[in-house]
């Protein structure tokens, strides 16, 4: 799809995406194996395992932060289950760069599923979107 044909950027992004793109790394087709955009260089990606993720800053350290000062206004099994998080996030970030993109997918789980539990204990929705 050119540019003339998409009514907006949002057709322009889809063909970008969809496109049958290499690796920047090691040149081997993207596929379906994870990948990741390179930032600032959209639409241009590297498999997980070709990443350097030594580049990259820990990238939960907003959700280590949320975690951290929302446990500290809660009580009971919603302080406890945020800790638990914490603990992890903390062990992650520790161990950073080692783990990568499967550091990124289980923190995000991690986050998820927290934000469930917190949900069902009544815990107010705008303090939980804030994870």
């Amino acid at each position: 799809m050119s540019a003339e044909q998409a009514r907006d950027g949002a057709g322009i992004v889809r063909s970008a995406a969809h496109a049958e793109r290499a690796c920047a790394v090691c040149g081997a087709l993207l596929g379906s194996e994870p990948w990741w955009v390179i930032p600032g260089r959209y639409p241009e990606g590297e498999h997980e395992r070709c990443r350097d993720w030594s580049r990259y800053p820990f990238p939960l350290e907003r959700q280590l932060y949320e975690v951290t000062k929302l446990g500290a206004r809660l009580e009971g099994p919603p302080a406890a289950a945020l800790a638990r998080v914490r603990r992890r996030l903390s062990a992650m970030r520790t161990a950073w760069p080692e783990g990568g993109g499967g550091v990124v997918r289980e923190g995000t789980l991690l986050v998820a599923a927290v934000k469930s539990e917190l949900s069902a204990a009544g815990v107010e929705a705008k303090a939980i979107a804030r994870l």
